[in-house]
């Protein structure tokens, strides 16, 4: 009988794996991890050293301890999230960071920013992930209240009943409230902490005003437990948790920017790619899709991303064989994904503004940030050009809102260490010049936007 894996050539270019590729979306975790090296270690040893604290007797040892990883959309903030918590955390896989030892790594629970506006929800999740059998402990009923009109929320908490209204359960204090999660897990007997908790919640620029009293709560260190947040969000994360000011001891280098990738992380990335698929190319072809990928991406890396599908695609038609692909033929379908994925960013609010964003870009010259007055000023200069055009939808929206809905957006975002604000992607600074037809006037001379 002929073996049917007897043809088989293992060192052939792996097509079924190419297709799969070619299919992965722009906002996927990064298939081919590299860099943001300064963010992992920070996250890392600043559990590991309050961990040690913590269980050397000190409660408060995870005071201040919250981490915030942003950026402007797709500079990679999932991908360091993942990184963390299916990968450098996660027993059994190969970058485990901890060998064998399968009870050293922190217990990741994924939230989302509206989460945290449930205190119950999320107690709910710290319980599942390390001790399940107590997560029926916490139950929220409606009930009458006794001598009240209405209904009030009832929280069973170890089968004693604690009974509020509504409002007054809003305003419980925090000790009660985390009182209540350390009774549920030492209901059994102590509870030992061999693991640290990390919330790591997703969108955090969402927060509202009852998840940042409740991360409040755990950045002072009120739990007294082994429990520390990560937010990541978009370029104003910060400025949205500090705007109650209830949030303000961030501890030195728990900031971290995302920005783009180094030349060397870019030739790692694609050295990688071209591994894992066992594409065969010479030195010097290689070396030209290397130069030609960063090149084009400026090392962002969802544009890397869009790169490689673009190289993708065009390595699938010759059957993996670099030597038949054209740069530019790869460059022209990444730019395709780039442009749809540039208009998704821009998003139905600025459908009808291109002049206005075009205009707000050619003021703003890239690497060089300017103060939030100074945009704001800006803003209202062009809002009054805008008055006579009667498609816009910027003329008569608050200045503050739109400066907020430009950072949301990712057209600007906080530059480390000065603090002000520039476009933190100069491709699409200039996507947006060209959409409103204005030259830029770094590149040549102005001309007044099309109508």
């Amino acid at each position: 009988m002929k073996n049917p894996f007897a043809s088989k050539n293992v060192d052939a270019p792996d097509l079924e794996g190419l297709k799969e590729f070619s299919l992965s979306p722009d906002r996927s975790y990064a298939r081919f991890f590299v860099g943001r090296t300064t963010v992992l270690e920070n996250i890392d040893n600043a559990w590991q050293r309050r961990m040690k604290q913590w269980r050397g007797g000190n409660p408060d040892a995870f005071d201040s301890s919250t981490r915030i990883v942003q950026g402007a959309p797709g500079a990679g903030k999932t991908s360091v999230g993942a990184r963390l918590a299916k990968e450098l955390w996660k027993p059994g896989h190969p970058d485990y960071m901890f060998g064998k030892d399968k009870e050293k790594a922190p217990h990741v629970v994924r939230l989302n920013a509206k989460t945290l506006n449930n205190t119950l929800n999320v107690f709910r999740n710290i319980c599942e992930v390390i001790k399940p059998d107590v997560q029926g402990m916490f139950e929220t009923t409606r009930t009458k209240s006794t001598g009240q009109s209405g209904s009030a929320d009832a929280v069973v908490v170890k089968g004693e009943l604690s009974r509020a209204t509504s409002d007054q359960f809003k305003q419980a204090s925090a000790d009660m409230e985390w009182s209540h999660l350390r009774q549920a897990l030492d209901s059994q007997g102590k509870y030992d902490w061999t693991r640290p908790v990390c919330l790591m919640i997703d969108e955090a620029q969402n927060l509202d005003e009852p998840g940042i009293d409740l991360l409040a709560s755990m950045h002072e260190g009120t739990h007294q437990m082994p429990i520390f947040p990560i937010l990541m969000g978009l370029g104003n994360t910060w400025q949205t948790v500090i705007s109650t000011e209830k949030l303000t001891r961030l501890e030195s280098g728990a900031l971290h920017t995302l920005g783009a990738l180094t030349k060397e992380e870019v030739k790692d990335l694609c050295e990688r790619y071209f591994t894992t698929f066992r594409i065969k190319g010479t030195s010097a072809r290689i070396n030209e899709f290397t130069t030609g990928l960063h090149a084009w991406s400026e090392g962002w890396p969802s544009h890397m991303h869009n790169a490689l599908k673009g190289l993708t695609r065009e390595l699938i038609q010759v059957e993996g064989d670099l030597s038949k692909v054209s740069c530019k033929k790869s460059l022209a379908h990444a730019q395709g994904y780039r442009d749809l994925y540039y208009t998704s960013r821009r998003g139905r609010f600025f459908d009808d503004s291109r002049e206005f964003l075009g205009a707000l870009m050619a003021g703003l010259p890239p690497g060089q940030p300017q103060r939030a007055r100074t945009i704001k000023t800006m803003i209202m200069g062009l809002q009054d050009r805008e008055k006579n055009q009667p498609f816009s939808q910027v003329a008569g929206v608050p200045v503050e809102e739109l400066f907020n809905r430009l950072l949301v957006r990712g057209f600007i975002q906080p530059d480390q260490p000065s603090g002000d604000y520039v476009c933190p992607i100069p491709s699409l600074r200039r996507w947006c010049l060209a959409r409103a037809g204005i030259a830029d006037p770094l590149e040549g001379n102005p001309k007044p936007p099309s109508k």
